[in-house]
């Protein structure tokens, strides 16, 4: 279905329900995609979102979009929520993450995106919590694009990056138990000893296991080089198992 026809079925859907509700996913819908920045604002303004403010997009693994937007609707600020391929998807404006978060409860994964203005807020914000979820790759917690923004840009640009990234994606596939102390030193602030307790080894024995994964790919987890390479090359490890 092309765009101008998504965009007439959302307007026919707020027509017959006289009101603004039945626009709030198509918006969403739309953001996920790839749309102009004139359907964009027909989309928001139909909703009842303001298009000239900032847009904050999350990727959440439930509840459902009916559930969700009631909770949301307790809220100070506009929200929206919809369905994507990823889960539940929510635009937000106004409101401050903490209440988003206290709103949706316990729901496993949850990535958050910049807070952005523009004409194409809606669709950059969403993209950025999806691609926060995919670093998440189904594990819970709080997963914020600010944090996460060299991960997800060095695994994006995967093909280009490929002589740079292919020995320590082959060391991660063939040493999975390598990949997980990279992954935990990265996670837990570069300190052995948090990432030890984490995955419940010896401060030492992780130290080893830093120093063999140096020793076979060459990277230098010291270094900010040598850390994103790994780090990126063990998130496309794992997609590939």
């Amino acid at each position: 279905m092309g765009e101008g026809e998504l965009l007439a079925e959302l307007l026919v859907a707020v027509r017959e329900s006289a009101g603004r509700s039945a626009a709030r996913p198509w918006l969403v819908r739309l953001a996920a995609g790839s749309v102009s920045a004139g359907t964009l604002r027909a989309a928001a303004e139909a909703a009842g979102l303001d298009p000239d403010e900032g847009f904050q997009g999350w990727v959440a693994d439930g509840p459902g979009v009916a559930e969700a937007q009631r909770r949301l609707d307790r809220l100070a600020g506009r929200c929206a929520a919809g369905e994507g391929p990823e889960g539940l998807l929510i635009l937000t404006q106004g409101v401050p993450e903490g209440e988003v978060l206290t709103a949706l409860g316990a729901v496993g994964r949850l990535a958050v995106g910049l807070l952005r203005i523009g004409p194409d807020a809606a669709l950059q914000t969403l993209a950025d919590a999806r691609a926060a979820a995919a670093l998440a790759a189904g594990r819970s917690g709080l997963w914020r694009f600010q944090d996460l923004w060299p991960l997800a840009v060095t695994t994006a640009a995967a093909d280009r990056l490929d002589p740079l990234l292919a020995p320590a994606v082959a060391t991660a596939r063939t040493f999975p138990h390598l990949a997980d102390a990279v992954r935990a030193f990265a996670d837990h602030g570069f300190a052995v000893g948090p990432a030890a307790r984490v995955l419940r080894l010896s401060a030492d024995a992780l130290a080893r296991r830093l120093d063999r994964w140096q020793q076979l790919t060459g990277a230098d987890l010291r270094t900010l080089p040598g850390l994103t390479a790994s780090r990126a090359a063990v998130e496309l490890a794992a997609r590939g198992r």
